[in-house]
């Protein structure tokens, strides 16, 4: 299955959860490559940094060495080129159609206003709340009309970005948040 984890405004964790969610598919299916594929290089240098793996080659392409099963991210234009079917995991920021469609939010007014004035609606949303912010759950949930996760936030999922260690260790709030995702399949 394809799932889309998108934003509508920039820092709200959609790498973040788009790329823990592709280790951790490679784990879980060992036998089923995971693919990531992200909008632009850039996209991909700071996927790069947050798994600790090293810089994507001239052609925009990240193998993500691992123990058990095999991960592999690329630009979408190495994408293009590369005729890649049906990938696990995609991030970015568009919509695509007939793939589990996730929305990544924060407890931010700004992105929720973003969300509400967007035609297609999420089959899914992740919300990340946190410390002193107004917004809830019920908040988000109610505004968008779809079902609403509630991602801890989890000052140990920075950590392992930061740390460039998210390919090899994926903070339990964060792979419990990956599960719940895929209980919910997407709507067609």
């Amino acid at each position: 299955m394809t799932t889309n984890f998108y934003t509508v405004k920039g820092g709200q964790g959609a790498t973040t959860l788009a790329a823990a969610a592709a280790v951790r598919t490679a784990r879980l299916l060992p036998h089923r490559p995971a693919t990531i594929v992200v909008s632009d290089q850039q996209e991909l240098e700071d996927l790069a940094a947050a798994l600790g793996v090293s810089m994507p080659t001239w052609d925009g392409i990240i193998e993500v060495p691992m123990h058990e099963g095999s991960l592999a991210a690329y630009s979408r234009e190495a994408a293009m080129c590369a005729d890649i079917i049906e990938p696990d995991y995609t991030i970015g920021h568009e919509w695509r159609p007939g793939t589990n469609n996730v929305l990544v939010i924060r407890a931010c007014y700004l992105a929720l206003r973003r969300a509400v004035s967007k035609d297609d609606r999420p089959d899914l949303a992740v919300f990340i709340p946190e410390p002193g912010r107004a917004l809830g759950r019920d908040d988000i949930e109610r505004a968008l009309g779809c079902k609403v996760i509630e991602a801890p936030w989890d000052p140990a999922v920075s950590r392992a970005v930061d740390a460039g260690i998210l390919a090899y260790q994926i903070p339990k709030t964060l792979e419990a948040t990956i599960d719940e995702i895929s209980k919910h399949p997407a709507r067609y």
